[in-house]
């Protein structure tokens, strides 16, 4: 489920976390950053990269939201996206429902890793 911060009819940012309901451990998948724009993406990619943090998956554009993601784990394993050029929403904004899988999450960008989806 993608949760955003309801703010009435100010547009906010699609989603700031994620919550997975897999059957064999419900959890927050991911917590999510917004960048300033696409050269920041890769700048800030190429930081965590030389750094030595581990990519999870990304670069890419996911389908829902359009941004542009990189998702890292952080030092305690945790999964965290930095993020660009996102759709924004509100209380007009209708509620989707979409079945996570490797065809509907990213537009273009690596393939998706089997474990982003656990």
């Amino acid at each position: 489920m993608f949760a955003h911060l309801d703010r009435g009819d100010t547009l906010v940012d699609h989603h700031s976390i994620f919550l997975s309901a897999q059957p064999k451990a419900a959890h927050v998948h991911h917590c999510s950053f917004e960048v300033h724009d696409f050269d920041t993406q890769h700048l800030g990619h190429q930081w965590l990269a030389q750094k030595g943090y581990k990519s999870a998956w990304g670069v890419g554009r996911h389908v829902l939201g359009s941004q542009i993601f990189d998702y890292w784990w952080d030092t305690t394993g945790n999964m965290v996206e930095h993020y660009a050029d996102g759709d924004l929403v509100n209380e007009e904004s209708p509620i989707g429902y979409v079945q996570a899988g490797s065809e509907s999450l990213a537009v273009w960008g690596p393939e998706l890793p089997a474990s982003f989806l656990e």
